[in-house]
């Protein structure tokens, strides 16, 4: 780990695992402890739980009162009475 920004610190860091035997087992063995913890079947593990016992969200009740969003009907007449007065401010 190496501080955002510090270009000295990252090429000795990068150095170190390239030059150091001993440095770079130490990654490997951080890596595979990484590549174990992040295989598909722990990673998915979530998401194939819920697809096979999919679950309603309680919270989305909470939000049933809420008025749809929708904007008023567009008319005609309205239309042409915000372009004539955009048209007057314009002349």
């Amino acid at each position: 780990m190496v501080p955002p920004g510090d270009a000295p610190a990252l090429a000795a860091a990068l150095t170190e695992a390239v030059e150091d035997s001993a440095a770079r087992e130490r990654h490997q063995a951080g890596a595979r402890e990484l590549l174990t913890a992040f295989r598909w079947d722990r990673a998915l593990a979530p998401l194939v739980r819920f697809c096979r016992e999919p679950k309603c969200d309680e919270t989305k009740e909470r939000f049933v009162h809420r008025p749809g969003t929708t904007a008023p009907p567009d008319s005609l007449p309205l239309r042409i009475r915000r372009r004539l007065r955009g048209w007057r401010l314009v002349r």
